[in-house]
């Protein structure tokens, strides 16, 4: 992965991010936004940022094949 791709994302104020199994829901004052990913994925919350986790490094858990 990419370092940019490693950093976590920080979610700003007055923004709610869910994570519902695979699915990630994403709402504040301009809209919602819900994108799903690989089971394989891992993806949590943590004071105020997001981290998104592959298990390895294969081409199958590359972006361009994981969604």
């Amino acid at each position: 992965m990419s370092r940019i791709g490693k950093n976590p994302i920080l979610i700003p104020k007055g923004v709610k991010a869910e994570i519902k199994g695979n699915v990630l829901e994403v709402s504040g004052p301009l809209g919602t936004l819900v994108r799903s990913f690989s089971p394989r994925m891992s993806l949590s919350v943590e004071e105020g940022k997001l981290l998104v986790k592959r298990p390895g490094d294969t081409k199958y858990l590359r972006p361009s094949t994981v969604f």
